[in-house]
């Protein structure tokens, strides 16, 4: 059973609303027969408890293997996905069992079609030299930090300390 993950298909790579786009009806649903985006979640947990998480539950069990997300990753861009976006919950609480090969699979993948960008989105705050060896050594095309505002929004929002800890992981 594996109902508790999360993927979401939006547009990407230009939108979903450029005109050479061909929308496909089928059984009264609307594909879109182009790029789009995966979204996905490697977990649901978090090392913080941001008061706006979109994200309002934790759910541990029931993950699919990283062999299960390669078989979706492969699906998906068989239907022309060009962009895989690990959107959370907290990427790093999964770096070596799932983060790390996820984007070292999708690297390969880029060597094979360059049109391919990946990445992840992450709070930085469990960033440490090891894992930012390994991060570019998987070569992401992007890679979004969560910062709220100034010191005092984004500990408000996110927990004190966690303004400093996310900016003195990326100045390293």
């Amino acid at each position: 059973n594996k109902e508790s993950m999360a993927v979401g298909f939006s547009g990407s790579n230009g939108g979903i609303a450029r005109p050479e786009r061909e929308v496909l009806v089928q059984d009264n649903c609307d594909f879109i027969k182009g790029p789009m985006e995966l979204s996905y979640f490697v977990n649901n947990v978090c090392n913080l408890n941001c008061r706006h998480c979109y994200v309002g539950y934790e759910e541990p069990k029931n993950a699919l293997s990283v062999d299960e997300w390669k078989d979706v990753f492969n699906q998906a861009h068989e239907l022309g996905a060009l962009t895989f976006g690990n959107v959370g919950k907290e990427p790093l609480l999964a770096w070596r069992n799932k983060t790390i090969p996820l984007l070292l699979f999708l690297k390969e993948k880029r060597m094979k079609d360059e049109r391919i960008r990946y990445g992840l989105v992450t709070n930085a705050t469990l960033f440490d030299d090891g894992r930012i060896e390994q991060l570019i050594d998987a070569s992401p095309t992007y890679m979004d930090i969560s910062i709220d505002g100034m010191k005092e929004v984004h500990d408000d929002i996110r927990g004190e300390g966690m303004y400093d800890k996310t900016t003195s992981n990326l100045s390293r």
